[in-house]
């Protein structure tokens, strides 16, 4: 039987539409991705993009305060309204401009995201932070600045003075609060490394040596939650979850590397996913039903995360296996949406 999910799941979508975008991203972000890997990527973001895109408010009504905000339509099991966390989908439709040869579609992909920036904007807390709705969680603040940061760099002379203005801030004040708040003992360890990719990226519009430093920090103390079997301690009472490693950590110290060109973290993490590789089955699931975490499990990886195929496709520019591990996570994925 296959699992499928709806494409108007916004949460989910959002963030595989992200993790696509590691694999071959526009610069300074590219990754070396093989070139059949690439494309089914590319032809997946378009499709979840899509879908977001009809879910966007535009305005209709003057009264609105939710233009460019992304609302969920599911009920299950009450309405759901708007996400923060769908807001992540600003720098993937900005790779969806950039990939596409039809003008008018590269100005809706554009605007989409300049709007959907502004609204997240509208939702950032006063101390920086933006509460991952409907819920109170401040942590996935590290996911929304990765996207938005990623999304100004990309943006570079195309906002107006006063939303440059806007962006900037609105990028220093998260980057100051993650740069405060997260700390080992109080997330889970994929954060960490997701957090030094949002401050690297924001140390390139906010040169900080301080950002930097605190980048380099998390992902060393990442690296210290690795048991003697190569696998993360997920959280401080030594839970094991295989699913988050591959969905989220691996992949965000892979990028890290990539961002920071930093070739011997990159060759260290390639040998932590070859540990891993044995939780990834032949058509592309992934067995992590038996982890400490294991009610965010799904076949493909995570709820919440990026997906094993973007670590696979980052660590894939000079290895074969790697590349064949992306290839068959992305095939299933695709397949589960309709």
């Amino acid at each position: 039987m296959k699992f499928t999910l709806s494409a108007v799941s916004v949460p989910a979508v959002s963030l595989l539409a992200v993790s696509w975008v590691l694999l071959g991203a526009i610069s300074p972000l590219r990754a070396a991705a093989p070139d059949s890997t690439e494309l089914f990527a590319e032809s997946l973001l378009f499709r979840l993009c899509d879908s977001l895109l009809a879910l966007q408010d535009r305005g209709e009504d003057p009264d609105d305060s939710n233009v460019g905000g992304i609302r969920c339509p599911s009920r299950n099991p009450l309405v759901h309204g708007f996400h923060t966390r769908a807001a992540e989908a600003v720098f993937p439709f900005l790779v969806c401009a950039e990939r596409t040869a039809e003008r008018a579609a590269r100005e809706r992909y554009v605007k989409a995201a300049i709007s959907l920036g502004e609204w997240l904007i509208s939702r950032q807390q006063s101390d920086g932070s933006w509460l991952e709705s409907p819920h109170r969680w401040w942590g996935t603040t590290a996911h929304e600045l990765l996207s938005l940061a990623a999304g100004r760099i990309s943006l570079e002379g195309r906002l107006g003075k006063d939303a440059d203005t806007r962006w900037l801030n609105a990028i220093r004040r998260a980057a100051d609060f993650l740069a405060l708040k997260i700390r080992p003992e109080s997330v889970p360890v994929s954060y960490l490394p997701t957090t030094a990719c949002a401050l690297t990226l924001s140390a390139r519009l906010l040169p900080s040596r301080s950002l930097r430093g605190t980048a380099r920090r998390l992902v060393e103390e990442t690296l210290e939650r690795l048991n003697d079997e190569g696998l993360f301690l997920e959280e401080k009472r030594g839970v094991i979850d295989v699913g988050i490693d591959l969905g989220q950590t691996i992949p965000m110290l892979a990028l890290y590397a990539v961002l920071t060109e930093d070739e011997a973290l990159l060759r260290r993490v390639e040998v932590i996913a070859e540990e891993h590789l044995p939780f990834l089955f032949p058509d592309g699931t992934v067995a992590a039903s038996w982890g400490g975490r294991c009610h965010r499990w799904t076949v493909w990886g995570s709820f919440g995360t990026l997906l094993p195929g973007a670590g696979f496709a980052l660590l894939g520019r000079e290895s074969a296996v790697m590349r064949e591990a992306a290839k068959r996570n992305l095939a299933y994925v695709s397949s589960c949406f309709r």
